[in-house]
């Protein structure tokens, strides 16, 4: 009995590593996750609008931004240069530990000891080093996930009679963005940064690529059951 147990487990255990090795081969070496990240991107639409609002994507404790975080602020600033709106809205800050990130990404908390840093903080002032007044920047410290991001924002363009946006994150995020914004009545225009996911054919590329779009989708799934989309 014992013994057919004991075969039993191993024959499970060799099933799992040999799907499982199937399955990251095939992720790495083929062009899935490409394609199931093309399911969710959408196309920018660049319009004059009254503010731009930049969603916060990253940042380390000793306020080095990501590269999510970087390419976000740099698309921001190039909107408002370009003189798209003369106002500019930096959203969002924060949470490194995996596990808190996790139970507060579904999550509405106003606990502000789960921050580690504040991206929006950090990205204002590159904005401001780049040349942007201070007065034409509104900044928002206490959101750590994309619900949470929009509701703010929402708030602050009613406070500061600002009626259309441009929404900037990143190309894979942006269709949960505009799903959240359209749900909160925002007057807003997706106006994410360029998408490059065509590009990202390498194998580690594309196996972040898979865990990003992954993420994506159980954020879908979960914001249409909590009735945020």
């Amino acid at each position: 009995m014992f013994g057919s147990f004991i075969k039993y487990i191993f024959r499970a255990v060799k099933y799992f590593c040999a799907s499982f090795t199937t399955g990251a081969l095939i992720v790495m070496f083929t062009a899935v996750p490409n394609q199931l990240a093309n399911l969710i991107e959408i196309k920018p639409t660049y319009k004059k609008a009254d503010v731009i609002i930049v969603l916060a994507g990253g940042a380390y404790p000793d306020g080095t931004l990501s590269s999510l975080s970087n390419e976000r602020i740099i698309q921001g600033i190039s909107l408002f240069k370009m003189g798209y709106a003369p106002r500019l809205m930096i959203i969002g800050s924060s949470i490194n530990s995996t596990t808190r990130k996790f139970t507060d990404a579904f999550a509405e908390s106003s606990d502000n000891s789960r921050i580690s840093a504040v991206d929006s903080m950090v990205m204002k002032d590159l904005a401001v080093r780049i040349g942007i007044r201070e007065n034409d920047i509104i900044v928002e410290t206490t959101s750590t996930h994309t619900y949470e991001n929009l509701k703010k924002a929402a708030a602050l363009m009613h406070e500061n009679n600002l009626r259309t946006s441009l929404l900037v994150s990143s190309g894979i995020h942006i269709y949960r963005v505009s799903r959240i914004a359209k749900n909160l009545g925002m007057n807003f225009s997706p106006a994410h940064t360029p998408n490059y996911t065509i590009y990202r054919t390498g194998a580690m590329d594309r196996l972040n690529l898979f865990y990003e779009t992954s993420w994506e989708f159980m954020g879908l799934i979960i914001y249409k059951i909590k009735g945020w989309i």
